[in-house]
């Protein structure tokens, strides 16, 4: 969700149609820069402002970020630290974030963007393409784990994710997602929660992956027993001569990839329209959101909604039953209720809902309520 959609007279009924959404996620308003621009001092009006409208029509919020080589204030970037004074700086700007937050973020990427497209982690040399991180060459590896664990006992009941792009296709990013493996086996190291993985899912319209190349992705990761999730989705193609039939197959391809793996639990589309697209802002050259400057839908919007089943309906893996019921229409299955879910085995428990255009999924045991839904 960009701030500005918040103000628009167009773009802002779009995006509170719970049909279409049943989720956001900040763009930039959580990030280090916009919630602690001066040391200690710490502002939250911008993310509050989502997070209300969030509840207001009963949006859950997936968070993002708390540690991130970009978007930092000028005070953490020019001045000197030691290992443990920017240590320090870190675990005080995530604990004071994620208890502002608590309870209200069902999901937080925590350490974001940390790997080089070779691998390795970003800071462990000077790259001539790709930045640095401030965060590994003053602390190391050790950041990661750290910034997990100081999340974890800030919010407990947050799931915990390392977000990342270009480690969706095994075939061609192998060394990637080789790198996110080895940040999972660190932290298992460490003893710190982590319980997905974000495939952030840039993708250009001219090499879309197939179905199968995602799949393989996502399940690259929730082999790993970790959730996944598609968390910046768009598919994008020149201004110039934009393929919106190319879009349309892209966004296409990645829903249906989700919901044929089975931890996969939602997708996030990263701007849902081209007039505050973050694509259209860096690189004017590009579109591809769901819908254009005028809030009109594009194919995309059709493509992904034709990708849902009509009713995805309810999955119970343990063979336990529950009560639903349902008011049907002409696409999708509108509400769903759930009564009586308990299972105090832990083993999972999947509700997932067609609600209008995109798919809500719901896990829930009788320890607490996991929500994963992404629009």
């Amino acid at each position: 969700m960009n701030g500005d959609v918040l103000d628009d007279k167009v773009m802002n009924p779009i995006a509170s149609k719970v049909g279409d959404f049943g989720q956001y996620t900040c763009e930039y308003q959580m990030t280090f820069a916009w919630t602690e621009s001066k040391k200690n001092d710490f502002t939250y009006d911008l993310a509050d402002a989502v997070v209300d409208q969030a509840n207001k029509y009963g949006m859950i919020m997936r968070c993002h970020s708390l540690v991130w080589h970009q978007s930092l204030p000028s005070w953490v970037t020019s001045a000197k630290w030691t290992n443990a004074t920017l240590l320090a700086v870190m675990k005080n700007h995530i604990t004071n974030v994620v208890k502002h937050f608590q309870g209200k973020c069902y999901a937080w990427d925590v350490v974001n963007e940390a790997l080089y497209t070779d691998g390795s982690y970003r800071g462990s040399y000077q790259s001539s393409t790709e930045e640095s991180s401030l965060w590994y060459e003053t602390i190391g590896e050790a950041y990661i784990p750290i910034a997990f664990a100081t999340a974890s006992a800030a919010d407990p009941s947050a799931k915990l994710y390392y977000n990342d792009y270009d480690i969706e296709v095994p075939d061609t990013q192998g060394d990637k997602i080789q790198g996110v493996h080895n940040l999972v086996a660190m932290l298992s190291e460490y003893q710190a929660p982590i319980h997905g993985i974000g495939l952030e899912g840039h993708f250009n319209a001219s090499k879309m992956p197939s179905v199968e190349d995602l799949i393989s992705g996502l399940q690259n990761f929730s082999s790993l027993g970790l959730e996944v999730a598609y968390t910046e989705l768009d598919v994008q193609s020149p201004t110039s001569d934009p393929d919106r039939t190319g879009e349309a197959m892209g966004y296409a391809n990645a829903v249906t990839a989700c919901l044929r793996s089975a931890n996969c639990v939602g997708w996030t589309v990263w701007g849902f329209t081209e007039k505050y697209s973050w694509l259209t802002n860096c690189d004017p050259s590009a579109e591809g959101d769901l819908w254009d400057d005028d809030g009109i839908q594009n194919l995309a919007y059709d493509y992904a909604l034709t990708s849902l089943p009509t009713c995805w309906g309810w999955r119970c893996f343990n063979g336990n039953t529950t009560t639903v019921s349902t008011t049907s229409s002409t696409s999708a299955i509108v509400s769903v209720t759930a009564t009586g879910v308990t299972n105090s085995s832990g083993v999972g428990l999947g509700l997932s809902v067609a609600n209008g255009s995109f798919v809500v999924a719901v896990g829930l045991n009788s320890s607490r309520t996991d929500l994963g839904l992404s629009a």
